[in-house]
C-alpha cells in the first residue's frame, strides 16, 4: 500500500516544530562509531522524507 504525502507541506510543518533560528532539535547526540576513521552522529527530530531504512522512527514522525 503506497502512502502519498506532500513533502513540501510536511517540511514547512516540521520546520515550525524543530527549528528555532539557527538551532535545530535533536534527540540523540554524539554516538561514536569506528566507521570512516571515526564518526559522531546527531539524530534529528522531524524529517520530510519517509525512507524505508530510516532508524529514527518515532522521533522522525513525531518531533
Amino acid at each position: 500500500m503506497a502512502v502519498h504525502f506532500d513533502a513540501l507541506k510536511l517540511s514547512e510543518a516540521i520546520e515550525k516544530i524543530v527549528v528555532r533560528g539557527v538551532e535545530r532539535k535533536y534527540y540523540r547526540l554524539v554516538r561514536g562509531g569506528r566507521w570512516y576513521g571515526g564518526i559522531a552522529t546527531a539524530d534529528c527530530c522531524g524529517c520530510n522524507l519517509r525512507c524505508v531504512f530510516c532508524w529514527s522512527g518515532a522521533p522522525r514522525d513525531h518531533p
